[in-house]
């Protein structure tokens, strides 16, 4: 090819398809129990640091408690994404 010689190039159309995601009712839960989890622990975490340190002992177990549910609500996600099959 010479430099006077031009080269073309053809546009082509793509139409990209996605498929809309939406959230399973169960999906959409468990984000709504984290979330709510992590306020509750993060209302614990103050509480426990601003309590008398006489009630110290029973603002730390709302700390705990709080951990575990939340724990509790990770292996159930993790449970229900294994179950369906999904990533």
């Amino acid at each position: 090819m010479t430099a006077t010689e031009s080269t073309t190039m053809s546009r082509v159309a793509i139409t990209l398809l996605a498929k809309k995601m939406e959230p399973t009712e169960v999906d959409a839960r468990l984000h709504a129990v984290g979330n709510s989890v992590s306020v509750i622990l993060a209302l614990a975490w103050i509480i426990e640091r601003r309590v008398d340190p006489v009630a110290r002992g029973e603002a730390a177990q709302l700390v705990y408690a709080s951990r575990w549910l939340k724990e509790l609500a990770k292996q159930y996600t993790e449970l229900v994404e294994s179950a369906s099959g999904r990533p």
